[in-house]
């Protein structure tokens, strides 16, 4: 009764020691189990989800006890394998376990009936529980039968034929929905982002997400770290490491079918409906096979070579994650590094299509730091939900005033924001406790339950695409002895899916899209160079990235790298690079396109970089005052943020942009720069800017270079908004323009707004005479920029 009652705890989400039961050997203990204990047991079953075993050898197990786990294999969808040998089963019992395998149960695999009570009457019922014209098992693969001295050879070999029958046919089936360009089906796949700021216990989080014990003193995660986790809808969560990707320093173990996983997955769903077997008939696929007429016949037709143990010969694991994973979601799980030199390169791999978890330590946390980070999500990926975690949970002495603080902020946020309500606690957070797990079944729970009603969980993916993305990951796979480009150029993603029915170029847009937004891929179209690749490797893009992009004093280098400033030279990157079989070529370049890294030609004749990540905190701004007289503020609007904070990283990319402009004149002088500050030529015309909480500002003191200058910027800030804000210039940025010779702190009145201003001619902005002076570019000018000065 205990047992029966912890294997009902164990399917309401009980767990013990971080593993879930999956096994239940009770095999020659010989308890022989009364009634009321039996049903207790097998009640148990009817409604657990996580065990996919169980022995019950020895135990006196007579037809009242195979008739109650007949009960329960109706409505268990987790079991996979039972083994009821050496017991009292007589035809009575065999012919109640065969007909709930005929009607109802689809789950079950393999089921060991040997060395008990049965003759040829009740092995028999196995025989039409398999050839039913009507209704048929097609996924029993194994039977045993071995120590019955009753059944005749020729049953067991009839039995025999028809499992044979049944690998056949999964084989045939799955190959089939493999082959037709047509196939679609629910991947069942979600990505899961794991944000928040540095030392908040986000890797802890994902610890216990997983089932992994708690390690104190756990290294700071550097750039993103990628794990995959498999949950079986009974809570529990599988690690099973980083599919298709790989990383710098080890090689990547292969571990990558998707098209077959897929394909036998859906197979598997259609089964699982009762009634609903869809192949075709056993009698077609039999007659490849040895057929017994006369079942009682003394002498088989044709011998079987082992009657023990009739396993067919279809790959056994395949199907059986099948049977597992019909129901399964699978996470690709992102662990972002929390610190702020790490900010410009998350902005890349922030998608909608996924979960976001907002982790904090309760014990000691910034309403402000929350603020900037559900504004980073709202910026990112508005449509998607979010769970915010408090973390330390032991450590906090006071929870209400946690709960007040929390509410209030989250307020400000809704409706806009999808934010995940802890219903048990009515507050919009949860708590955990990653020391001993507790808080962590709840949060699995509600993770799964929001993943599963997202519509892009239940799109139909075309099995095509499966098809592409496995020929994708093979053309990338690295070992030892064969080093691979963990890229692949857009041409080749076009050729390959047109050998597998992908002829148009939407679909690939579509396919790829799709992909990167689930993290499988990155495939970012920021700039032409970017659409014309394909990251396969998604782990070994970040590592490689975060060799450099670091912070220095939490993540030391086994050789240290002189950065001065943010600026570093070639040769630096190359022997950085070079030992773990990077292209630099490539990686300069990819970082200059997404707006990481801008060329630096000032004064050198070496090839050096800018890394605005790298760049200090704070620089002099001795000349900053004497560039204010005329004054423009870009204002984060609210389609780009709620809480008012300038989104992350766009100013590091408005400095690259600059940078790169700059490059362009030989006679302008060489920038300063810091993390918020910069002080920068065109040719002979300087401004500055100068980021805080909510907003960037140019100033300068040229009358005449006011009007090109704001073109400029307002073109670089365009080309931002729609490759990284996902909009235009002025749905993502209030503009507000200051009117010459007026004191900014005086009047109210002097800031006008970007078309106020720009109807009121006000100077020097829009003044004429400025304008004429100057020769500001035409209007497409300005749009073209943006797409010309990084050439």
């Amino acid at each position: 009764l205990l047992l029966a009652a912890c294997l009902r705890s164990v399917s309401n989400s009980s767990e013990v020691g971080n593993t879930r039961c999956m096994q239940l050997v009770l095999g020659g203990h010989g308890l022989g189990l009364d009634r009321s204990s039996f049903k207790a047991l097998t009640d148990s079953l009817k409604v657990n989800k996580s065990l996919l075993r169980i022995v019950l050898s020895s135990n006196s197990v007579n037809d009242y006890g195979a008739d109650q786990i007949a009960g329960a294999l109706k409505t268990n969808t987790s079991l996979t394998s039972l083994v009821l040998s050496k017991n009292q089963i007589t035809d009575i019992g065999c012919s109640s376990l065969a007909e709930v395998l005929q009607v109802s149960n689809r789950t079950l695999l393999s089921l060991d009936l040997s060395q008990n009570r049965i003759s040829n009457s009740g092995a028999k019922e196995f025989i039409r529980c398999m050839q039913d014209d009507k209704t048929y098992n097609s996924v029993l693969t194994q039977i045993r039968f071995s120590g019955n001295e009753d059944i005749s050879e020729s049953v067991l070999i009839r039995i025999e034929n028809l499992l044979e029958a049944n690998s056949y046919r999964l084989q045939q089936d799955v190959l089939e929905l493999i082959q037709d360009k047509d196939t679609k089906g629910r991947w069942n796949r979600c990505k899961l982002m794991v944000v928040g700021n540095g030392r908040a216990g986000k890797t802890a989080t994902v610890r216990s997400l997983l089932g992994q014990k708690f390690i104190p003193e756990w290294n700071s995660t550097i750039g993103v770290n990628l794990s995959h986790s498999v949950t079986r809808q009974n809570g529990t969560w599988l690690n099973v490491g980083a599919v298709g990707t790989g990383s710098l320093i080890s090689t990547p173990k292969k571990s990558f079918d998707f098209t077959s996983s897929f394909a036998t997955n859906l197979y598997m769903r259609e089964q699982s409906t009762v009634g609903g077997n869809t192949s075709k008939s056993v009698s077609s696929l039999t007659q490849k096979l040895p057929v017994l007429d006369d079942l009682d016949a003394d002498e088989p037709k044709d011998k079987h070579k082992d009657f023990t143990d009739m396993i067919y010969s279809y790959n056994e694991q395949l199907l059986l994650d099948g049977v597992q994973g019909k129901d399964s979601l699978c996470f690709n799980i992102w662990d972002y590094a929390g610190q702020s030199v790490f900010y410009d390169l998350h902005h890349l791999f922030l998608t909608n299509l996924g979960i976001y978890l907002l982790v904090f330590n309760m014990s000691n946390f910034s309403t402000a730091n929350l603020q900037m980070w559900l504004d980073v999500i709202y910026t990112h990926a508005k449509d998607a939900p979010v769970m915010l975690i408090g973390t330390f949970l032991d450590e906090v002495d006071d929870l209400s005033k946690v709960q007040v603080d929390i509410r209030n902020l989250v307020s400000r946020y809704l409706p806009e924001l999808n934010v995940i309500q802890n219903g048990q606690d009515g507050i919009p957070f949860f708590t955990l406790n990653n020391v001993n797990g507790d808080g962590i079944d709840s949060i699995r729970k509600h993770i799964e339950e929001e993943a599963r009603s997202l519509d892009f969980i239940n799109k139909l993916v075309p099995l095509r695409w499966m098809k592409c993305l496995d020929e994708m990951m093979e053309s990338a796979y690295r070992t030892d002895d064969v080093d691979k480009d963990p890229w692949i150029p857009l041409v080749d993603v076009k050729s390959v899916g047109k050998s597998y029915g992908i002829l148009s170029s939407s679909e690939v847009e579509e396919m790829l899209s799709f992909l990167n937004e689930l993290g499988m891929i990155i495939y970012l179209t920021a700039s032409e160079m970017l659409k014309q690749l394909v990251i396969v490797d998604c782990q070994w893009l970040i590592d490689a990235i975060s060799l450099i992009i670091r912070d220095e004093k939490l993540h030391q280098r086994v050789n240290p790298i002189d950065v001065k400033n943010g600026i570093i030279d070639r040769d630096l990157l190359e022997n950085v690079w070079r030992e773990y079989r990077v292209d630099t070529d490539f990686l300069i370049d990819f970082m200059r396109q997404a707006l990481l890294l801008s060329e630096w030609k000032f004064g050198t004749a070496e090839k050096m970089y800018l890394i605005p990540s790298l760049l200090n905190e704070e620089n002099e701004q001795s000349s900053a005052s004497s560039k204010d007289k005329y004054v423009c503020d870009f204002v984060a609007s609210g389609a780009s943020t709620l809480g008012g904070n300038l989104p992350l990283g766009i100013f590091g990319r408005l400095v690259c942009l600059c940078v790169a402009y700059s490059n362009r004149y030989s006679d302008s002088m060489q920038p300063k720069i810091s993390r918020s500050w910069g002080e920068i030529w065109f040719g002979a015309d300087c401004f500055n800017l100068k980021r805080s909480q909510a907003k960037i500002s140019l100033s300068l003191i040229s009358s005449d270079f006011a009007p090109r200058c704001l073109a400029i910027i307002l073109s670089m800030l365009e080309k931002i908004s729609v490759d990284f804000l996902h909009g235009e210039v002025f749905s993502c940025w209030n503009v507000f323009l200051k009117e010459s010779d007026i004191d900014i702190h005086d009047r109210e009145d002097s800031i006008l707004d970007y078309e106020n201003a720009k109807k009121k001619k006000i100077s020097p902005w829009f003044d004429s005479q400025s304008n004429k002076n100057n020769s500001v570019e035409t209007d497409t000018d300005v749009v073209n920029m943006s797409n010309t000065f990084l050439n």
